[in-house]
């Protein structure tokens, strides 16, 4: 069984009235009570997502600072994500890296990743996210493997965002070095699906288990996420959290890490069916936090500076750093004088590793660089 299979007996639609029919007197006696250690209920969740529970916001995100504090103290892990390959086989309409989008496209080698890790490295980054474009002509298995195995001196922790893979590749990962994994399901609705995805990305059922093949072969952090944009974003957070909450039920000692993207301006000019302001980001974020307190919980640098700042005290605990989502943007763009490669999408917050650091200190917290 995997969560294809739980995912056929959730009912979005009953989900999605229980959000819009909650009333505030519900979400306040929820809020009211002693919320344990282990978190409120799942079933609790359309309560916390509905626009009744935003007239609690200062409840939500008091619980939340308590939950987060409990959990992992004043610890603030850092990443840097290292794009190695904007090339991509398939057509994604929300992604700049959609192979229809006619610009620039570059692939590093194994040494050029190298020098662009040792960039990261020298700014103190110790956790290392590699991330590509979909192609496994253009970044196969073997060149991950070899990646992995010339950077783990350096970087105890060596994450992967790449195309979906068979079991046996990620056992060959894990013993190169590579135990994390991240990777989006984009929407959860298999019904939507097909409208936003052409190519080998287009198996919603093969991206979907996914992660649970890399849990298998020994892979110890896992992350999920939605693009949120592409369908309602209350539900599509409700198949997310027990998305999470299946997976560390089946694999109880992973590390379990969520995202929640916004779609951000990219080459192509996708305009998403839902807009989702900072107002509601906030609310889906302490929402997740209350019924799932052991896990990391993501706010990359799509998101601007001012809102990773009131984020990063109330219940997200790592945040990538410094990025660049283009392969090269670190130094080799630079060095080399030429023109950038294709981003995959903009960044708004551009504070460097020590900024953001420094940022964190003196909002009372702990950075974390391994």
């Amino acid at each position: 069984m995997s969560f294809y299979h739980i995912l056929h007996d959730l009912d979005p639609v009953e989900a999605w009235a229980c959000i819009q029919h909650a009333d505030i007197e519900q979400c306040r006696e929820l809020l009211d009570s002693d919320c344990p250690s282990s978190g409120y209920e799942l079933a609790s969740l359309p309560l916390l997502l509905s626009d009744a529970a935003t007239e609690l916001m200062g409840s939500l995100r008091n619980q939340s600072i308590r939950l987060t504090r409990s959990q992992f103290d004043r610890r603030m892990q850092l990443y840097a994500p290292l794009y190695v390959s904007n090339v991509c086989i398939n057509s994604c309409k929300y992604c700049g890296f959609n192979v229809r989008n006619k610009l620039e496209r570059k692939s590093l080698t194994i040494d050029q990743a190298v020098h662009e890790a040792g960039h990261l490295y020298d700014l103190g980054i110790r956790n290392i996210l590699i991330v590509s474009g979909e192609s496994p002509a253009e970044v196969p298995v073997a060149y991950l493997q070899q990646l992995a195995e010339a950077l783990k001196p350096d970087f105890p922790k060596i994450s992967i965002e790449v195309y979906p893979l068979q079991e046996e590749d990620y056992r060959s990962l894990n013993r190169a070095g590579i135990d994390g994994i991240t990777l989006y399901q984009e929407t959860y609705s298999q019904k939507l699906y097909p409208r936003y995805h052409r190519g080998p990305k287009a198996d919603f059922l093969f991206r979907l288990e996914t992660v649970e093949r890399a849990a298998r072969a020994g892979f110890r952090r896992i992350g999920i996420g939605a693009l949120l944009g592409l369908a309602r974003p209350q539900v599509e957070m409700w198949v997310l959290a027990n998305h999470a909450a299946y997976l560390k039920k089946q694999f109880p000692t992973i590390d379990l890490s969520l995202s929640f993207p916004r779609i951000r301006h990219a080459e192509g000019e996708f305009k998403p069916d839902y807009e989702i302001g900072d107002a509601m980001l906030e609310q889906i974020i302490y929402a997740l936090r209350l019924v799932l307190p052991e896990a990391d919980l993501v706010l990359s640098t799509r998101e601007t500076q001012a809102f990773r700042n009131i984020m990063m005290t109330a219940g997200i605990t790592r945040m990538s750093a410094g990025s660049k989502t283009n392969p090269g943007g670190y130094q080799l763009d630079q060095l080399s004088q030429s023109q950038p490669s294709l981003e995959q999408f903009q960044i708004t917050d551009e504070r460097s590793p020590s900024q953001l650091a420094d940022d964190l200190k003196k909002a009372g917290l702990e950075p974390v660089f391994d």
